[in-house]
Order: C-alpha cells, then sequence, then structure tokens
C-alpha cells in the first residue's frame, strides 16, 4: 500500500517508483527514466553496501495504449542520487519531504523488530480474540433482540477501532508501537463493555453506542495526550 507520495514497503524495504516521482514532481517519466540510466552508467563498478541494487529495473503495462514501458523501484540512496541530478530543477521543499518519509517508515520497520513491539503485538492478539470471543456471544444475544445482520458485528467493531486509532484494515502489522498499544486498550475496553452490558439486558444497539462514545472520549484523551 502507497502513502502520499507514493512510497511503500517491500520485503522490509521502502521503495518508490520512478512513475510515483515524475508524477510529484511533474517531470516526463521517460526524461526521469533516462536520467536513472546516466547514473547506473557512471557508477559502474562502484561497489554499494548491502541494500543494492539500488536501482530496481521492471516493466509495466500503460493502460492507455497496451505497450510495456521500463520502471525502476528506488531505495532512498536512489533517490538521493537521482535529486542530485536533478538538483535545481525541482522543489527543495518536496526533496525533503520525500527524505523525510523514508526516514520515518525506515524508522518504522526498526521499530517492528524490537522486542517491545513484537510483545506488545503477541499481548494484542489475545485481547483481539478475547474481543472476538465477546462478539461471538454479542450476536446470538442481538438475534434475540431483532437483529438481521448480527454476522456483521464483527466487521462493525474493528471499523470502529481501525477509525479511532487512523489505520486501515488489514494493517495492524505494520504499524507504530504506539498504535498498537492504543488498540489493545480499545479491544479491551470494547470487550468488558459488551460483557457488562449484556449482562444487564441493554438493546445491542445501544451497546454498539456505549462503545462508540467511549472510543470517541479515548480518541480525544489521545488527541491531548499528543499535544502535550
Amino acid at each position: 500500500m502507497k502513502n502520499e507520495l507514493g512510497l511503500f514497503e517491500k520485503k522490509n524495504k521502502v521503495l518508490v517508483s520512478s512513475r510515483d516521482v515524475a508524477e510529484k514532481f511533474n517531470k516526463h517519466h521517460f526524461s526521469i527514466v533516462n536520467t536513472i540510466d546516466g547514473i547506473i552508467k557512471d557508477s559502474e563498478g562502484y561497489q554499494f553496501r548491502i541494500d543494492t541494487p539500488i536501482f530496481q529495473k521492471q516493466s509495466f503495462l500503460n493502460e492507455q495504449n497496451g505497450q510495456e514501458y521500463v520502471e525502476y523501484l528506488l531505495n532512498k540512496r536512489a533517490f538521493v542520487l537521482l535529486m542530485m541530478r536533478l538538483k535545481g530543477e525541482i522543489v527543495f521543499d518536496m526533496q525533503n519531504k520525500y527524505i523525510d518519509h523514508f526516514e520515518e517508515m525506515e524508522s518504522l520497520i526498526r521499530e517492528r523488530a524490537t522486542t517491545e513491539w513484537l510483545e506488545t503485538r503477541k499481548k494484542g492478539k489475545l485481547v483481539r480474540r478475547q474481543e472476538t470471543d465477546a462478539i461471538q456471544q454479542l450476536i446470538p444475544y442481538a438475534i434475540t433482540q431483532g437483529s438481521k445482520n448480527a454476522t456483521k458485528l464483527y466487521m462493525t467493531y474493528s471499523k470502529l477501532v481501525n477509525a479511532t486509532v487512523g489505520i486501515e484494515s488489514g494493517m495492524r502489522d505494520k504499524i507504530p508501537f504506539k498504535q498498537l498499544m492504543q488498540i489493545t486498550m480499545l479491544e479491551d475496553m470494547i470487550t468488558s463493555t459488551i460483557f457488562e452490558k449484556m449482562s444487564t439486558n441493554v438493546y445491542y444497539k445501544e451497546i454498539y453506542k456505549i462503545c462508540k462514545a467511549k472510543s470517541e472520549q479515548f480518541a480525544s484523551l489521545m488527541l491531548l495526550g499528543n499535544k502535550k
């Protein structure tokens, strides 16, 4: 999945396509490819470090004419070399924005390898299982109260948590430690709320409203905490 600048992660490396670079810097792609070809030619014989190849050549299909063209995938070093060749031709602020995003994503990859992150993810999966168990009991409870789509409650509560912490579905293995902690706290809260409210026969839709209100309050507290 790409971010706003087109950067994406592949095999624990942060990369960007030459096509996305061309688009963001308002350049013709063939011009960017020609510049990269020049860099590669000039660097023949140079021994880069272990993250080579820094330019990964591949092809893509142009949807408009059905023709195949060359593109390159660039890591941070390759991007910097390209920027040096284009120095003076493109916006300095955008160059720095790209490098900032590279470094942020690389930092996240390193963080995900730490014991703290791995243990928190492991704990989060256990809490997630407990929440799933609670929803599993909520489903027949909701059906007895007239629900026609009770099986969708798993998705409903997942969307609530993801929206609260600001992630998309399927991204839990790629998020920072802080968001992992927030998810664990949220799902623990939802689990206890579901069990508590079912025990007092609260209407299933009202249970969701209560969980949503608590999640919004949690989000507000997170926002205040980030400002300190």
